[in-house]
């Protein structure tokens, strides 16, 4: 098992990563927390692969343990979901020393985090990524948040972990479609870093459009080193940290106007590609580096473009959060490892998305 320590000025929190390391479960937890409760929060098929195996981690290391079970996707993210956590919570008399374990992927996550974040105003949360995207991206940084009708992620906190663990066996058990889709927040990373890290993701490409078993952990750990380091320097997203939303301004639009069916990895994904393309004609991104966004992209089956036309994708990300001020802070690629944040105009918005899309 290997250890990567986040560093905050207020506090900090290990992740743990290895293989077959559930078991580890409780002994990780009761080194982190103070609590005697355990809450796991997962969907049912991942409680039949990994539940038992938590629980009984958690049993032996003295906590009292229990298991609520949500569907799987992004309509879990609700206000109904979140009401019935609390509830759960609260009729349970877990106490604010007590833990919340999310067991899954972004979705159990960020639902399972904004209940820890806001149950008597914070109580213990442990996050255990089982997809490739959780596990490099939204499973540490502390963004929680559940969706509104009109758009993704308008209710949510800044809420860390005390601890993350990720057993990558996790992988081995998980759709080729969820890999797949997960490619788009690891394409992100490659074009925030540079040239040596999309190559990487380049070579780890199989010819089923995911990541080659070989190439995970490492991966995987290049991500969650490139993320921590930004996180360390912004936490609050105040500068350096909007880099991060490479892809997810146009990313987020993609996912309403689809209904949330289409998943976010690929909606990032297809983001990245078009901001790509608005780059390039921006005169911003070098062509050579435009064309191995598509590549790339194309080739772990993701899509680079889309039927919506401009004015239901401009009025899709109206409902971003990050506009402010009839403005809002874009993510422009001006090359690969060379990324820039640039506040626009809603009118301007409206152009980039209109090149976006040609």
């Amino acid at each position: 098992m290997h250890t990567l320590s986040v560093q905050l000025p207020f506090e900090s929190y290990n992740i743990s990563i290895g293989r077959n390391i559930l078991d580890l479960t409780g002994e990780i937890v009761q080194s982190c927390t103070k609590g005697t409760r355990a809450l796991i929060v997962t969907h049912p098929h991942l409680n039949t692969l990994y539940g038992t195996t938590v629980k009984d981690s958690l049993l032996k290391a003295g906590f009292s343990v229990c298991i609520y079970e949500i569907p799987e996707g992004e309509h879990s993210k609700s206000f109904e979901k979140y009401h019935e956590l609390l509830t759960f919570l609260s009729s349970n008399l877990f106490s604010r020393n007590d833990v919340v374990i999310a067991l899954g992927g972004g979705v159990i996550g960020d639902v399972a985090g904004f209940t820890a974040a806001t149950y008597m105003r914070g109580c213990a949360l442990i996050q255990i990524p089982t997809s490739l995207l959780a596990m490099i991206d939204s499973s540490i940084g502390g963004k929680t948040a559940i969706n509104l009708p009109v758009g993704k992620n308008l209710v949510g906190a800044f809420y860390n972990p005390s601890g993350v663990i990720i057993s990558l066996d996790t992988l081995d058990s998980i759709s080729l479609e969820l890999l797949q889709d997960s490619c788009g927040e690891l394409i992100k990373y490659g074009v925030l870093s540079g040239k040596k890290l999309i190559n990487q993701i380049s070579l780890a490409q199989s010819s089923s459009h995911v990541i080659k078993t070989t190439y995970r952990q490492d991966l995987i750990e290049s991500c969650l080193t490139i993320k921590k380091d930004i996180i360390e320097k912004d936490f609050k997203e105040s500068s350096i940290r909007k880099t991060l939303n490479l892809g997810h301004t146009i990313g987020h639009g993609l996912e309403l106007l689809y209904g949330f069916s289409l998943r976010h990895g690929t909606c990032v994904a297809t983001g990245i590609a078009l901001i790509a393309k608005a780059s390039y004609k921006l005169g911003l991104c070098p062509f050579n580096d435009l064309q191995q966004i598509v590549s790339i992209t194309e080739n772990y089956g993701l899509p680079t473009s889309t039927s919506f036309g401009i004015d239901e994708l401009y009025h899709a990300v109206l409902h971003d959060k990050k506009i402010h001020n009839d403005s809002i802070d874009l993510v422009l690629i001006h090359g690969i490892g060379n990324v820039c944040i640039e506040e626009k105009t809603l009118k301007e918005l409206h152009h980039v998305l209109e090149l976006a899309l040609q």
